[in-house]
């Protein structure tokens, strides 16, 4: 097992400090990922692949059921960020549930790799961009609402990206990941994931927020 998951405990902030949080650990498992192929090790790759896509699924709906209609009531320069954001989900959501399908180690490898590139670009589109234009035009305590709302968004998204569900509409992917939700829980209980701390389904630092 691979000793170098980070052990820092994350503290629930504001909206932003929720979706950075997200980002640097899609850099953290894809690295994980890269370092066990590269060793040789499939089981362990697998494992890090198995939750990048997980939490990649979680944060994807998350954005679309709580930042993206807040952008989009902020007027046309929100809402054009907002669809360009989803045009981008919607594109990585495909490929994530296309790469499944491949059985080329080559072409599996070449296409993770371009799925990150693609995502890097988004994320620093979110970061250096919607972010920005948020914390300007949303008071602090709205943001600290939304990240909750972000939060409890990514408890009930389904666990594996699902191309088939429009991202346009919030309450109609709400609605919908509760019917695809059940299955990708029963799929989970079967696939391996790498560390405790990152084991679907078991709260991260929420629960302390709690008490």
């Amino acid at each position: 097992m691979s000793s170098h998951v980070a052990t820092t405990h994350h503290v629930p902030g504001d909206l932003m400090d929720e979706i950075k949080h997200d980002h640097r650990e899609f850099e953290e498992f894809y690295t994980n990922y890269k370092r066990a192929y590269a060793a040789g090790d499939e089981k362990e790759a697998e494992k890090w692949f198995n939750q990048l896509v997980w939490e990649l699924s979680r944060h994807m709906v998350g954005e679309e059921l709580v930042v993206y209609p807040l952008l989009d009531a902020m007027g046309p320069e929100g809402k054009e960020m907002a669809d360009k954001d989803r045009a981008d989900h919607q594109k990585v959501k495909k490929e994530l549930e296309e790469i499944h399908r491949l059985s080329d180690p080559g072409l599996f490898e070449a296409t993770l790799d371009r799925i990150m590139q693609d995502l890097r670009q988004h994320t620093n589109k979110e970061e250096t961009q919607d972010l920005e234009y948020l914390k300007q035009h949303a008071d602090k305590k709205s943001l600290e609402n939304a990240a909750k709302a972000f939060m409890y968004g990514k408890k009930m998204a389904p666990t594996r990206p699902h191309p088939g569900i429009p991202n346009r509409s919030a309450a109609l992917e709400a609605a919908l990941a509760f019917f695809v939700t059940p299955l990708d829980k029963l799929r989970d209980m079967f696939t391996p994931f790498p560390k405790e701390e990152h084991v679907p389904y078991q709260p991260k630092q929420e629960e302390h927020a709690k008490k």
